[in-house]
């Protein structure tokens, strides 16, 4: 199961986000992608600010650093750091674009993640009980789990 933090349109997101209202999830932990493509997976993901950030700093780096580190070693450790942040670095874009955060969601892709937030959604908006799951609300993967330990 992965874990994604979930990010709404707030009042202050651009008009053509703030009707669709669409969320947006942002996977926690190593973005493989940035892991082997650096700052352009940054770019490819939507993280336009950081992205770019990224590309400056390593190019200064690379040309301040050039006769101290092997260019090859700046280039893993940029990609290393990258990697592991880039969920931080999505969220703080989101926010500067008027996102709010609307808590964390499991599920074993994206795409079950967003189906589970958009159920949570529907049954807390409608008012309406699930069977099967105290409250009527889905239960916690990690919960089952551990009780059936």
């Amino acid at each position: 199961m992965k874990v994604f933090t979930v990010w709404a349109p707030g009042p202050n997101a651009p008009v053509s986000q703030r009707d669709a209202r669409a969320p947006v999830l942002v996977k926690d932990g190593i973005d493989w992608r940035v892991a082997f493509f650096g700052w352009l997976g940054l770019l490819r993901g939507g993280a336009w600010m950081s992205g770019l950030f990224a590309a400056s700093a390593t190019m200064l780096l690379r040309t301040g650093a050039g006769g101290f580190v092997a260019p090859w070693a700046i280039l893993c450790l940029s990609h290393l750091v990258l990697a592991v942040f880039a969920g931080d670095l999505r969220e703080w874009e989101l926010r500067l674009r008027g996102f709010r955060p609307d808590g964390v969601i499991v599920g074993a892709s994206r795409d079950g993640a967003l189906l589970r937030y958009l159920d949570r959604v529907r049954t807390e908006g409608a008012g309406e009980l699930r069977r099967g799951a105290p409250g009527g609300l889905i239960p916690d993967p990690f919960a089952v789990a551990s009780a059936r330990l």
